[in-house]
């Protein structure tokens, strides 16, 4: 009888090391696969572009900021962080890095809660420039992705533009430059 005790002892050391091991192995497994894995990820790719528009006297510009989802699960957007902003040179001088000082800032995406798998998502924004707007300005624009477990994750992309102060008149007798000239109104 002291054997199949002593086999019942060591049958059960056996599967407990077994079981034990396989705990590990699949916790190690469900780590790397759906934790270190970027399959699961957010990836988001933005790309921003800007023209200015003259409407009678004053210049506006025109923001138009394009998300695409390029990861594999739909990607929520918090609005707190989320936005687009344009800083103009606070002070220029030639062959000096400008100071930028932010003129205009304003939420993206409001009626966006996620962006889908492959999906796309468009917003442009009317920015006032005034009537007589710097030679260039810096537009950025910033989507934040919470995220379960850890921090949230902050998409940012950025432009200088030029923006041509143009002399434009309505039906197209003297246009110069890069602005597009709309009616008024």
């Amino acid at each position: 009888m002291a054997d199949a005790s002593t086999f019942n002892d060591i049958a059960s050391g056996v599967e407990a090391v077994v079981t034990g091991g396989g705990v590990r192995v699949g916790g190690t497994w469900i780590y790397f696969r759906f934790v270190k894995d970027r399959a699961y990820r957010p990836r988001l790719q933005l790309e921003l572009n800007f023209r200015a528009i003259r409407i009678g006297e004053d210049l506006f510009g025109v923001a138009a900021l394009s998300a695409t989802n390029i990861g594999s699960s739909k990607i929520r957007i918090r609005q707190k962080g989320s936005g687009i902003s344009l800083w103009l040179p606070a002070e220029f001088e030639p062959h000096v890095v400008p100071d930028w000082a932010g003129v205009y800032a304003d939420a993206v995406f409001e009626h966006h809660k996620w962006i889908e798998s492959e999906e796309e998502a468009v917003e442009e924004v009317l920015i006032p420039l005034g009537p007589a707007p710097q030679s260039f300005a810096r537009i950025e624009a910033r989507l934040v992705v919470p995220r379960t477990w850890r921090k949230s994750i902050a998409f940012h992309t950025a432009r200088v533009v030029r923006i041509d102060p143009v002399t434009s008149e309505i039906d197209g007798r003297a246009a110069q430059g890069g602005a597009e000239d709309c009616a008024p109104g």
